[in-house]
């Protein structure tokens, strides 16, 4: 995801000069998610879902083509991107719910902290590289190429997903496509209802506005902020990932943690910690330790808030509970909006520093008496 926030950002930004449009753009994504991630999660019940995942990674394959195409003769709109985020949109509620299902179907309640972490581990990995190719393929022949490179590895996705074995991915659903409507609101009011899932969402929620919506304005801190171009760029997101990857390796290798709630507020802690340095650094070096320490504490708390997500309720709910995790996720690209609006407005430094300062404020105040929750509640099965 990240090498394609990178260069649909730098676009953005060359087409508009706008930092708002970089939020607004996003903001249209998470909209997407937000009325639709929900549906996702029912239907990911109800498919087979190594089949439906591959044909996600082909329709947004057609997609990055027509943009690379559109931008190679010059002939792109804002509207276009628009566009383009309400398919990406679309094509992310399916494959949030869809993607980890695959993951819990093949590792199971036991193994589930250490096959999350595997994958981000992987995903960063993905990360680092794919974030330098297209900095370096911007820098080099331009913005269109980068999104033919993007469009290639959707494609390789999807190619070897349809090479899998036919009972991964498995429909684990014989409801069949009744009552979609009915269970999303029957997940929805379950939540709400018990509240050592309503905290855990909530924290997502929190999370995805103030924090992780900070990925969509890499391009206007190296720009506008650092005062570097497209290649530094891809290594700022790659130092990120760095952190990752070196997190990954560590809780991959150690199994099964206890303590979820009270490393799920550590995390939050520390990736506030690190929008705040972002705020007061002017020298790229310094921002690319930033970098890793905030790639460290996002790695944590993403494993953790995967998994918690679906240990805390009932194996039934565990794909509508998937669902309404990526409609959280929309949540990102709308705090994008948000912090360009006020980077547009002011300057990115204070929106960044808002941000890092109020979920420093939260994960303290309300987060930390909450941990417990989840620390003591056993996996439900």
């Amino acid at each position: 995801m990240i090498p394609r926030v990178i260069a649909t950002g730098w676009l953005v930004l060359k087409i508009t000069d706008a930092p708002f449009w970089v939020g607004a753009i996003f903001g249209i994504e998470g909209i997407m998610l937000l009325s639709c991630g929900g549906i996702g999660g029912v239907l990911a019940a109800r498919v087979k879902r190594r089949l439906v995942l591959a044909v996600v990674h082909a329709s947004l394959t057609v997609v990055l083509i027509v943009i690379a195409v559109l931008s190679w003769f010059e002939i792109l709109q804002i509207w276009h991107l628009i566009l383009f985020a309400v398919f990406t949109g679309l094509g992310r509620c399916l494959h949030i719910p869809l993607l980890n299902g695959l993951l819990h179907q093949a590792a199971g309640n036991d193994q589930l902290v250490r096959a999350i972490g595997a994958r981000f581990l992987t995903y960063n990995i993905g990360r680092m590289i794919g974030a330098a190719a297209v900095g370096v393929i911007i820098a080099t022949f331009g913005i269109a190429p980068a999104f033919l490179f993007l469009a290639v590895v959707r494609a390789a996705a999807a190619f070897i997903l349809t090479r899998l074995s036919s009972e991964i991915g498995r429909s684990t659903s014989d409801v069949g496509y009744r009552l979609i409507f009915t269970d999303m609101v029957r997940q929805f009011r379950y939540t709400l209802k018990v509240p050592r899932i309503r905290s855990v969402f909530m924290m997502s929620m929190m999370m995805e506005l103030c924090v992780f919506s900070f990925s969509a304005m890499l391009p206007i801190l190296a720009r506008d902020v650092l005062d570097v171009g497209p290649v530094e760029l891809g290594m700022l997101s790659a130092a990120g990932s760095i952190g990752s990857i070196l997190c990954g390796l560590v809780i991959s290798a150690s199994g099964t943690l206890k303590v979820k709630g009270s490393t799920a507020v550590l995390a939050c802690v520390l990736c506030g910690i690190c929008l705040v340095g972002y705020a007061l650094s002017r020298w790229f070096l310094l921002s690319m330790t930033i970098a890793v320490g905030f790639g460290v504490a996002a790695m944590i708390y993403d494993v953790m808030i995967f998994t918690l997500a679906q240990v805390t309720v009932p194996s039934a709910r565990r794909d509508q509970s998937m669902g309404l995790l990526a409609q959280t996720f929309g949540l990102n690209p709308i705090g994008s909006t948000l912090t360009g609006a006020l980077a547009q407005l002011a300057s990115l430094p204070a929106a960044l520093f808002l941000s890092g300062g109020i979920i420093i404020v939260y994960s303290l105040t309300v987060l930390v008496p909450k941990r417990l929750f989840w620390d003591r509640s056993a996996i439900v099965t």
